[in-house]
């Protein structure tokens, strides 16, 4: 389970398209633990007080911090886990769509980020940004 949650974290990082954010910090709620995310310009994620949690490689392989690999983010913007099952989807107009197909937020043209109800998620910027919020906050709540 850990190896699942784990990829839309490291999703973040990945450049789908030419739409990468650069470097990015954001808080995430995971049952009752708010921690906080730095994603760097190379595809690093750390975790609030340094730690590495993972990376996304240019051709969108997806690997934890020991170096297995995870995952993958395909082109069209499809997350897979480690066996191959789709998590969900960031479509090219800004929808983010989980699994099950429904709509869990979109990303702006000016990058805001917002959830399924409209709200703006601060701290959240851009399509990398999105990919690990909405995909990790849906996968830790199951």
């Amino acid at each position: 389970m850990k190896r699942l949650i784990l990829l839309p974290f490291l999703a973040a990082s990945l450049v789908i398209g030419n739409t990468g954010i650069g470097s990015a910090q954001f808080p995430i709620q995971t049952k009752g633990t708010l921690m906080s995310l730095t994603i760097e310009q190379n595809g690093t994620i750390r975790s609030n007080n340094g730690t590495l949690i993972g990376n996304i490689q240019q051709d969108g392989t997806v690997r934890n911090a020991n170096g297995s690999i995870v995952g993958n983010i395909q082109q069209d913007g499809t997350v897979r886990d480690y066996d191959g099952y789709i998590l969900g989807n960031i479509h090219s107009n800004g929808t983010l769509r989980n699994a099950n197909d429904y709509i869990v937020g979109n990303v702006q043209q000016d990058g805001t980020v917002r959830d399924a109800d409209g709200y703006v998620v601060n701290g959240v910027n851009g399509r990398k940004g999105a990919i690990v919020y909405f995909f990790f906050k849906k996968l830790w709540k199951n």
